[in-house]
This record gives structure tokens, C-alpha cells and sequence, in this order.
């Protein structure tokens, strides 16, 4: 499970390993630096951790930009 959306309360599979401190930022491939998230999580943090923003996934309204996200995507789309 990812442990982002866990925090959050949302169940998601994670598909991916990330370190939690990055390697370029002296971390290691112990697995007390290791944590499982899924590929979107994972990507915002990649992100975060080379200094960019994440992503928006939501409009100007809040909500999902993507249809088939698990909140059920815009109501008008």
C-alpha cells in the first residue's frame, strides 16, 4: 500500500520503491530509507526532491481533472 495515501486515507497499491532521502542527497539502498508508493506519489515526490512542484491534478474547482480518478473525476464531465 502507498504510505502517501495511506496518510491521507485513501487505499492505493503501491507499484513502486522510493528512497525516502534521496541518493543524490546521500541516502542509501538500506530498507529503513526504503518506502513503498504508488507511481503518482512517487513522481510528485521525485519532483519535491529535485526542487520542482508537484503536479496539479485538480481544476480551479478541486476537482480531479482525471475522469476515472477514484473520487469519480468532475461532475459535469
Amino acid at each position: 500500500m502507498c504510505v502517501s495515501c495511506a496518510a491521507l486515507g485513501f487505499a492505493r497499491e503501491a507499484r513502486e520503491v522510493d528512497h525516502i532521502v534521496p541518493l543524490f542527497r546521500g541516502g542509501t539502498d538500506d530498507p529503513s530509507n526504503l518506502q513503498p508508493l504508488c507511481a503518482q506519489c512517487h513522481a510528485d515526490k521525485s519532483r519535491a526532491d529535485i526542487g520542482l512542484r508537484a503536479r496539479s491534478r485538480s481544476g480551479v474547482d478541486g476537482f480531479p481533472l482525471n475522469a476515472a480518478h477514484h473520487w469519480g473525476g468532475h461532475p459535469n464531465a
